[in-house]
């Protein structure tokens, strides 16, 4: 699935706070997740980045998602 202008712009903002707001299956999920990716890989400290879902079933999956690339205890 290709990002979208804006979903590109989410991740790859300056700014220090994001809120996404989206329908569902609208690609939230993807967005959070290459968001804390583009992050560290910027060298952001991964104990300052905060990440926050509505569902249980989503922040398993940001879990998966980030901790199988960097590192193995994401909590």
């Amino acid at each position: 699935m290709e990002l979208s202008s804006l979903q590109e712009q989410i991740i790859k903002t300056e700014k220090s706070k994001v809120i996404v707001l989206a329908a569902a299956a609208a690609g939230k999920t993807r967005v959070l997740t290459e968001r804390v990716k583009y992050l560290l890989d910027q060298g952001a400290d991964p104990d300052r980045i905060v990440v926050f879902t509505f569902t249980n079933a989503a922040a398993e999956e940001m879990r998966k998602r980030i901790g199988d690339i960097f590192f193995p205890r994401v909590k």
